[in-house]
């Protein structure tokens, strides 16, 4: 008797630990991904920086991100700041421009500018 005690309190103990490393591999699994994006606002002038650098190096056809305004938007507004929270940025310091990429958020033009170089190996492209 004592020996089916003993199977029935392993059979429980192991029970416990699978449905435990279940639900933690589920909730890592159903964690919602944040598509890599671009915020920026219509009139900033570092978002215009980005913008042109964008453009003259065709980095959109290069690496893929969405673009959206915060100014004027919002929805798109709120979202940032949500990622900003996601990336412990200080919310009083948060601006334009700010993207979101791999998981990882960079801020201002210079951190950008450099991103999108050291991804696509550009050292020799000028700003």
């Amino acid at each position: 008797m004592e020996k089916a005690k003993k199977v029935i309190i392993m059979f429980f103990l192991i029970s416990f630990i699978v449905i435990a490393s279940l639900q933690a591999t589920y909730s890592i699994l159903k964690k919602p991904q944040i598509e890599d994006v671009l915020y920026y606002g219509y009139n900033c002038p570092h978002c215009k920086i980005v913008d042109e650098f964008i453009e003259k190096n065709n980095i959109s056809q290069k690496i893929f991100f969405n673009h959206k305004e915060v100014l004027a938007n919002k929805n798109n507004a709120a979202e940032m700041i949500k990622v900003a929270k996601i990336c412990k940025l200080d919310l009083n310091n948060l601006g334009v421009p700010m993207l979101y990429y791999r998981n990882n958020c960079y801020t201002g033009d210079i951190d950008i500018i450099d991103l999108f170089k050291k991804e696509l190996n550009m050292t020799q492209i000028v700003n």
